[in-house]
């Protein structure tokens, strides 16, 4: 088992453990621990990926029809961290960045291709 000294991980209040879950780096980690710990596969890793979805600004539709809404959960939450958008890019001459405004901007310059980059120079 989990201890910190002498007390237990599980001794720590509730919400404090869904908070531990919901910043988990990615929802493998989540399902992991839901698959190990009987603790935390009953109701602590399904509350941690609702905070992690609430945080994360994505919402998790209804389930199928037959399908375990807890899988559900997970499986859009595998997909929406194998999904994330990268925010840079960047080549030899120049770099490419999303802003937090999803504004594109873009620096950067090669002898031989000139303004590919949209600067017109």
């Amino acid at each position: 088992s989990l201890l910190c000294g002498k007390i237990g991980i599980l001794a720590l209040p509730f919400e404090l453990l869904i908070r531990i879950i919901s910043l988990l780096p990615c929802a493998v980690d989540v399902a992991w621990t839901a698959a190990v710990s009987r603790v935390f596969r009953d109701s602590l890793a399904d509350e941690g990926m609702r905070l992690r979805e609430q945080e994360g600004g994505y919402e998790v539709p209804n389930a199928p029809e037959g399908e375990c809404p807890k899988k559900w959960r997970l499986f859009v939450a595998l997909m929406h961290d194998a999904n994330r958008h990268q925010r840079i890019a960047a080549g030899s001459a120049h770099s490419i960045f999303v802003d937090e405004h999803a504004r594109l901007s873009s620096c950067g310059k090669a002898a031989y291709l000139p303004a590919l980059l949209g600067h017109g120079e």
